[in-house]
Order: C-alpha cells, then structure tokens, then sequence
C-alpha cells in the first residue's frame, strides 16, 4: 500500500511535523468526508472506515492515534479481543487502493501491527535528539525565523526550557519577536523572556538549598505553585531530586559515569553530580526521611505540605 505509515517514537514535534505534511500531500481535508481521526473512544470504528468509501472524493485519510496502552498486545491484554484483528489486517493488506491509513503511536509495541506496515508501508520511528543535535536544530530553527544564536546559547536555552521541541519552538519564536529580524538572541532575552520548566526550576531550588540560600529558594517554591504545578507534585519532584543526588553521590564514589550509571541525558547529569556535593550522604538521607514522613503527615492531615515543604527548605 502506498500511504500506510506507522509513526512512532517520544518526540512530538517531528512526529507531528511529519503528520503535517501527509495531510499537506493528501490535499483538501474535510472532516467527516475524506478525512477521519480515530483515538481509543472510538478504535471500534476503524474496520468499518476502512471499507467505507468517502462521499464525493476519491481518497480518504485515516489518522488512528493510540496511547502506549491500547497500542500493546502484551499478556495483560490476552483477555481482551485484540483491535487489530485479521479482519482489519486483510482490509490493510488487500483492498485499499483509496485509503491513506496513518498510526500514530507513543511507541511502537504493538508487534503484529508493525510487522504488518513494515511489510506493506513506512516506519518512521522520531526519537528525541542528542544534546549536539538539539543545539544545531536549535540554531536552525532560530535562523529560520530570521534571527540568529551561538551555540554556546543555544545551550544556555536548553539549560533554561529543557528539550522539548514543541515547547522550545515557541520560545525561539517569541525571542525572534522580542530581539527583530537579523538580530541576535543573548543570555540576557532568554532570562527575560523565557519561562523555565519545572524540572529546571527543580534544579534551581536544589541549588540554593545546598547552598543554604532559604530566601531565594522559597522564591522557586512559590513559582512552581504559580506555574500551576500541584503542590504534591513538588513534593514528588524534590523528592525523587534528592534520591537521584544520594544515587549520584554513590556513582561518584566509585568513579562511574553519572548519566550512563542513572540513565540520564548529559545535562541533567552534570547537575546531579555539581549537586550532590554540597550534600553529605547523611544530610541527602535526612531530607528524604523528612519528605517521606511530610507525605504521610500530609495524608494524614497533620501537615500541609506547602508549609511543611517550606520548613525543609528553611532547615
């Protein structure tokens, strides 16, 4: 078949870039007419779009977008009739000469789906690029609106907003804004401009803690909560945080690689291991003895956890 693709992997935004462009070679879409979109609500509906024709329009485009779970056919779905049955496989394989059949996947696992496009169509698997790659996609796609940047901030960006390309693309094109055409993008745009994640944020709350700096470190407390993040989920962040400083202390000790040993991209370990020095392992155990009884005070109503997560930033 020659428009039957199979799009997977964990990065978003080439994987959406490349559905784009699919919908931009089918042509006109009319929703409902000669183009579908099936989820996991309504998967029940895919054997009976593939055998109907579309009204008033040769081709028709069928995009089937699945979850890591309903894409699997692992043991714990044995049970269940599997939605990719031989029915469907038959239709896929023999009788579309008018359908363009995309999945879209988190991840590729479910085997005989992927056998079966491997065989009659593409597989594109999207996974999300290498720290040198991300710079030179960086610098790219900052070009590309007509601006420039350095490597070295493009990496400063990257420390700053992390590497996701759908979130990074809207900074790039609000810095391009900000700075005007055939301009530069600097430290100082990013710092006014930006808005960091979490985990960024995390970071940069573990660093005034290590360095006794309670004030400023409350201050990223208080910015997580207006970034909107649940304030259990900050609790879990700084705690796994902490595990993954005691880890890193371990590694070090007997002089392992921090990213390959936590399995970790560069960045993210270059932190942990400046981190986890300002620690002693007996300080990293304490605080993580005081998360973990704050979380079950907490349930217990015997605490809040804002106030109780401020008290052991202020330890």
């Amino acid at each position: 078949m020659e428009h039957l693709y199979l799009i997977t992997g964990d990065d978003d935004y080439e994987k959406n870039k490349f559905l784009e462009q699919i919908k931009k070679d089918f042509g006109v879409l009319t929703k409902g007419i000669n183009y579908v979109q099936i989820d996991k609500d309504n998967i029940w509906t895919l054997e009976q779009e593939l055998s109907t024709y579309s009204f008033l329009c040769e081709d028709k485009l069928i995009v089937v977008k699945l979850s890591k779970k309903e894409s699997s056919t692992n043991d714990e779905q044995s049970n269940k009739k599997d939605w990719f049955n031989e029915d469907i496989e038959e239709q896929i394989r023999n009788k579309l000469d008018f359908i363009w059949l995309v999945f879209y996947e988190e991840s590729g696992t479910n085997t005989k789906l992927n056998k079966m496009i491997s065989e009659c169509g593409k597989c594109l698997n999207f996974e999300k690029s290498k720290p040198h790659e991300m710079i030179k996609w960086i610098v790219a796609r900052t070009n590309s609106y007509g601006v420039s940047i350095d490597n070295y901030i493009a990496e400063y960006l990257i420390e700053i907003c992390g590497t996701d390309k759908v979130f990074l693309d809207n900074e790039i094109n609000k810095l391009a804004n900000c700075v005007g055409e055939n301009q530069k993008v600097t430290k100082e745009i990013i710092d006014k401009m930006c808005i960091k994640t979490s985990e960024i944020i995390i970071f940069d709350l573990i660093d005034c803690i290590g360095s006794k700096n309670a004030r400023v470190a409350l201050r990223y407390l208080d910015e997580l909560i207006e970034n909107k993040e649940p304030i259990q989920k900050i609790m879990i962040m700084v705690y796994k945080h902490f595990k993954m400083l005691l880890l890193a202390k371990e590694v070090l000790k007997e002089k392992k690689d921090v990213a390959a040993e936590l399995n970790v991209k560069p960045y993210p370990a270059k932190k942990y291991a400046s981190q986890c020095r300002n620690f002693t392992s007996d300080e990293l155990l304490r605080i993580l003895e005081e998360l973990a009884v704050l979380d079950v005070d907490s349930k217990n109503g015997k605490m809040d956890l804002k106030v109780g997560l401020q008290k052991i930033i202020c330890m």
